[in-house]
């Protein structure tokens, strides 16, 4: 439940210091990875039948790289990016879909 209720908490952050900073010119928003191939998930994903599992329930039928998130970080903090803000941005190939 503590977990859930921080997440909340991030996402509404996010927006209200996108309102507060905007008219100053910052940006922000939030990136909230899914299961990214790192040694700290390893837990996860090392068991490859465990990981054929988790792939197989996602619409991305391939586990998220650092590369990826990496990426989406750099839009974010670029010119490309200037017309997003307040926004969580879910890296998750998909997984959170109803």
């Amino acid at each position: 439940m503590l977990y859930s209720m921080t997440k909340a908490a991030l996402i509404m952050m996010t927006q209200s210091y996108a309102l507060e900073l905007g008219p100053r010119g910052v940006r922000v928003n939030a990136i909230a990875p899914g299961l990214i191939q790192t040694v700290l998930s390893e837990y996860y994903w090392k068991d490859p039948a465990a990981r054929d599992k988790i792939v197989e329930e996602q619409p991305v039928k391939h586990l998220g790289q650092p590369a990826e998130v990496a990426e989406l970080a750099l839009l974010l903090a670029s010119d490309r990016g200037s017309y997003i803000t307040g926004q969580t941005m879910v890296v998750d190939g998909g997984r959170l879909l109803p």
